[in-house]
């Protein structure tokens, strides 16, 4: 559907077993952008997947064809998922039309999502330093989403205010755009909206999510480029697993996941020697638009990110933030959301002891133990509370 200078690919969404009305999934992006776009169901079906599940479905069924090796790969992400929930039900996927063999793009280029954030744009610069700019899997396009948080809409419509972050951001970008020989495409959907919690995006539906976005725009993309988060634990539980990731991808498209070897600051300590990165760096959700700073300097992401860049000895040199430079008083106010945030943070104490400030060491070493023992203590209330016997009479 065209409206306008905008292109919109679009999916009736229809519920069996829940009690949910009828909706519109899409994606969206500028006509000079939408030269990749194809209206394919696999880019509907993966993103749907986990609040299908969850919503109590038993079958997703396409009015169309679907790739058999999509459907293949779909059955082993499935029963990945299973190992990690084993109180998952079985989905059954059904196409009207059957199984079609898709041909990947005569144009066949490499791609990645990008957020401006740590992840993606460590994804970027281990690409361009691992392999020259004609070889086929050099990134050619990244793509920045609108939709991927939660309050990027309002009453199913995207927030105004949201709305022109994202442009803001989209023109900030053009000289990273240029520096790394990127085309940026922007692109908004509202599929993160048919997400039941934030837990379940997490960690079911977001590797799925960034890889739909290849297949959505299949005409021109064969290859997408994942971000792993930087975890210090390779078997914890997160959407963009590595083992989890590859199972998203088709004939057509494959989905590939990057950086699983790398930990957090191993990528910050790329990004510091790349001025045009730290110019942009955005680790910050922005729940609150920043009017003088990319990042807000007080959430858990921006607060793991600083500390980080201070154990670097790199924070002067990240304009995006607010603060220069942090004391034992700043880390005795972190804010934690988290077991991550507690890793990034303990990975940082290690290299700060490493280059001789102990006593910064030694305030996030108590900081991190602190917030471990109210976690636990937390969980032995909650625990406590839920064996509790009822009033006299009752079961």
């Amino acid at each position: 559907m065209e409206s306008g200078d905008r292109v919109r690919l679009s999916a009736r969404v229809t519920w069996e077993t829940c009690a949910l009305p009828p909706a519109d999934a899409w994606y969206e992006t500028d006509r000079t952008h939408a030269d990749g776009l194809v209206a394919r169901p696999e880019a509907f079906v993966l993103p749907l997947l986990a609040p299908a599940l969850l919503r109590g479905e038993r079958r997703i069924v396409v009015e169309g064809s679907l790739c058999p090796s999509f459907l293949r790969n779909l059955a082993g992400g499935l029963q990945s998922l299973r190992g990690w929930y084993p109180d998952d039900s079985r989905l059954v996927l059904e196409a009207t039309e059957g199984p079609r063999p898709l041909v990947a793009s005569p144009v066949a280029v490499a791609a990645t999502t990008f957020s401006g954030g740590v992840d993606s744009l460590a994804a970027v610069r281990v690409n361009r330093i691992d392999l020259p700019l004609d070889h086929p899997h050099a990134l050619r396009d990244a793509y920045f989403v609108f939709g991927m948080n939660s309050h990027d809409f309002r009453g199913g419509a995207p927030d105004p205010d949201r709305w022109r972050d994202f442009e803001i951001r989209l023109a900030r970008w053009r000289p990273i755009a240029q520096d790394a020989h990127l085309r940026v495409v922007p692109v908004a959907s509202n599929l993160r909206t048919f997400a039941v919690d934030f837990p379940s995006w997490a960690l079911r539906s977001i590797g799925a999510f960034l890889s739909a976005v290849a297949h959505a725009f299949s005409g021109r993309v064969a290859r997408m480029l994942v971000p792993t988060v930087g975890g210090t634990n390779p078997l914890e539980l997160e959407g963009c697993h590595p083992m989890l990731v590859p199972f998203w991808s088709s004939t057509a498209v494959a989905a590939v996941c990057d950086g699983s070897g790398m930990t957090r600051i191993d990528r910050l300590r790329l990004l510091t020697d790349w001025p045009a990165a730290m110019s942009i760096l955005q680790s910050c959700q922005q729940h609150d638009v920043a009017a003088e700073h990319i990042n807000c300097g007080r959430c858990n992401k921006c607060h793991r990110t600083m500390v980080a860049l201070e154990a670097l000895g790199r924070l002067e040199a990240a304009p995006t933030f607010p603060r220069r430079s942090i004391d034992a008083d700043f880390v005795a106010g972190l804010v934690f959301a988290n077991e991550f945030d507690a890793q990034c943070h303990a990975e940082s104490a290690t290299l700060l002891r490493a280059s001789g400030r102990r006593e910064l060491a030694r305030a996030l070493d108590r900081r991190i133990a602190a917030w471990r023992r109210r976690r636990r203590w937390k969980a032995l209330r909650r625990r406590f509370a839920r064996r509790r016997p009822g009033p006299a009479g009752e079961t």
